[in-house]
């Protein structure tokens, strides 16, 4: 450090932000916990914890960063000056001898000027550590319960006593509400009656209640009716019910006299949560996704077929590692998120050479909401897109590899991985296939440009017949072999159709049901209202006292909405006015994921546009780095994401929040419906 010219006072920084981090750590562990419940939410506390955990990770990651690059003086001073005159003779005379294969073309508002190539260095892979390090905390806190009713008894209509539950009280009980957590089947209609003494029958009162969500406590309301025994009866085919809680109008637990009869539905009654929240019980798409990813475990009949496979089989690993709860069924979803974070920094990093671009760009999307919410969410949308952002990561190293005139066999080591990554994608959701769209046209353009165009085709006939012959390998033959191997746990259930015939037969039920699916929804909204962010998707909302609610909304941060959709028309310019290849490789990946929804006429919503978000990411950073304060600008824009995020933590992760705040400080547009 003294070689360089520093010392420990310009740590004091790191060791502020350390001190304060750790200082929320102890007054969170030791103090709000415990004395100043009336003051702050026992919610509070993981927040403060949150915020803590952070400063620490930045505070520790600025010392590794300072002691790395040996940054330690101040910026003027004569300690800091980077290069002295002769350094700075010495550096352009290395500079001018650098081979050609490691220089490239700035664009800048200014002049083209060429600059030596940045290699991905130490500090690059601290600070892309240090940004998943800290979204991953975000993501994985109050993920999900570990603990859910495990237990479970079977009913099914036809075997006489097997379709019915009868629970017997000690007297007459006032019953406020019943809750039911189902099991793997959904919508199931049960018949409630109560036993009237008088007339020593059953009185109905409700011949067709529907119990709705798989894996959740499903209320039933008695509205404080007296019983002295309640009769459930199974109306249609089975059910799985997993435990069964009654609430009496003073709030507390009832528990029937002959609960002996039913051991496994009264066994779990801890695990009644009072208030169910998203941490709790599956939530939004969940109980198709998630019930189907156990059913593939347990090779039970499948009941979600619209979409491929394999993306509830990878669900299903955290189902089988961590067991059939909230956690289980997230976390390889939240794996799918976290990952998307490195990945997008390694994209940014080799598509602008600049470390801050590419911490830009990746700050921009872990802040932009969408990211954090879907990788909480046991659903497809996250996984399909971190196969389709790998997609086009690939693809671009293949387009770098035509530039520097690399060898076949490392053109066609990027084509494989590309190829995997785009069977991933579409066996996992057919928005894959949309962007394979996009892969094919920047790879027919590329490659046209790097044969010369038409006029050398004769001439590269070899090299072409070689690529187009590794490309139909790549391309069709193993996207549709991961794609038909991906219905292996159909074809464990349904045994009479072979693998490719049930690929076939699912493939035209779902181009049937997409084809149809029109509903109205309070939360759907056309491709065109995506761009400016009108209406959010409440995934999860839960009443947690009069002024206190927990929901889960999935919209995006309405900096990157907004400015991304800026940055689209700059990107447009810079390709016909600066023949940027950057903004022709996001402009196509971009439209090849947007176009496609001019036609579909389902009912949509705005995680639907997550794809689309990923590209404004790049699209921003692009536009940024072509001007001459691009730094500044970032440094200002990175800021103020990071602040929406804190301001909307509250309504994109559950957190218990007051419904007053989120009504006159987050609802922005009067379409934005945060708080019902």
């Amino acid at each position: 450090m003294k070689k360089k010219g520093g010392t420990l006072l310009q740590f004091v920084t790191e060791y502020f932000l350390l001190n304060i981090g750790m200082l929320g750590w102890i007054v969170a562990k030791k103090v709000m916990g415990q004395r100043f419940e009336d003051i702050f939410s026992k919610e509070t506390v993981p927040i403060l914890y949150s915020i803590s955990i952070v400063l620490i990770f930045l505070a520790l990651g600025m010392s590794v960063y300072k002691i790395i690059s040996g940054n330690f003086g101040n910026k003027g001073s004569k300690v800091s000056k980077v290069f002295s005159d002769a350094d700075k003779r010495k550096k352009e005379k290395s500079f001018n001898n650098v081979e050609m294969d490691n220089i490239e073309q700035v664009e800048g508002w200014s002049s083209v000027k060429a600059v030596r190539k940045r290699r991905f260095s130490t500090r690059d892979i601290v600070l892309m550590l240090v940004v998943t390090g800290i979204f991953a905390v975000f993501v994985l806190f109050r993920l999900g319960s570990h603990r859910v009713p495990e237990t479970y008894q079977d009913f099914k209509v036809g075997e006489k006593g097997q379709n019915e539950i009868i629970l017997n009280f000690n007297g007459k009980v006032n019953l406020s509400k019943i809750y039911i957590y189902l099991g793997y089947n959904s919508k199931r209609s049960i018949s409630f009656s109560c036993w009237d003494e008088a007339s020593k029958g059953w009185n109905v009162l409700d011949a067709n209640h529907n119990i709705e969500s798989a894996f959740a406590w499903n209320e039933v309301d008695f509205n404080n009716r007296e019983f002295t025994s309640l009769g459930m009866v199974l109306m249609e085919g089975e059910a799985r019910i997993h435990e069964i809680v009654c609430v009496d109008s003073n709030g507390n637990r009832v528990f029937p006299s002959n609960a002996d009869n039913y051991p496994n539905l009264f066994d779990e009654q801890g695990l009644f949560p009072g208030i169910r929240t998203y941490y709790d019980q599956s939530m939004f798409d969940e109980v198709y996704h998630a019930r189907t990813a156990y059913e593939f475990l347990h090779q039970l009949p499948i009941y979600e077929n619209t979409h491929p496979p394999l993306g509830k089989t990878i669900i299903s690993i955290g189902i089988k590692i961590f067991g059939m709860n909230p956690f289980g069924w997230r976390i390889m979803c939240a794996i799918a998120g976290i990952l998307m974070m490195p990945l997008m920094y390694l994209l940014a990093f080799y598509m602008f050479r600049k470390t801050s671009t590419a911490f830009f760009a990746a700050i921009i999307l872990g802040t932009g909401f969408m990211n954090f919410t879907l990788a909480r969410i046991a659903t497809l949308d996250i996984i399909v897109a971190f196969f389709v952002l790998l997609m086009f990561a690939l693809m671009f190293g293949f387009v770098k590899a035509l530039e520097k005139g690399k060898s076949l066999k490392i053109q066609f080591l990027w084509l494989f991985l590309c190829g995997l990554a785009m069977g991933a994608a579409i066996s996992v959701k057919w928005t894959g296939v949309y962007a394979s769209v996009g892969i094919a046209v920047i790879y027919f353009v590329n490659v046209y440009k790097y044969i010369g165009g038409y006029r050398n085709i004769r001439k590269q006939r070899k090299y072409l017949v070689k690529l187009a012959a590794a490309s139909t390998v790549f391309f069709i033959i193993f996207p549709l072999t991961i794609y038909v191997l991906s219905y292996i746990p159909f074809i464990k259930v349904y045994t009479d159709k072979g693998l490719i015939q049930t690929a076939i037969d699912n493939g035209k039920l779902m181009l049937s049901y997409h084809s149809v699916t029109v509903f109205e929804h309070p939360y759907s909204s056309e491709w065109y209202e995506w761009l400016w962010d009108k209406r959010p998707l409440l995934d999860s909302y839960s009443i947690l006292s009069r002024d206190k609610i927990s929901t889960v909304a999935t919209f995006i941060n309405p900096l990157l909405c907004w400015g991304g959709f800026a940055a689209l028309f700059h990107q447009i310019y810079l390709w016909k006015t600066r023949r940027s290849n950057n903004s022709v490789f996001l402009v196509l990946a971009y439209a090849s994921v947007m176009l496609p929804w001019l036609f579909i006429h389902r009912t949509v919503f705005i995680y639907q546009y997550f794809l689309g978000m990923i590209f404004l990411v790049l699209m921003i950073a692009n536009s940024f780095s072509h001007c001459l304060k691009g730094r500044k600008y970032m440094v200002i824009t990175g800021g103020m994401s990071i602040i929406l995020f804190v301001l909307f933590y509250p309504v994109l992760s559950g957190m218990a929040v007051n419904i007053d705040f989120v009504n006159q400080i987050l609802e922005w547009l009067p379409t934005w419906s945060l708080a019902l």
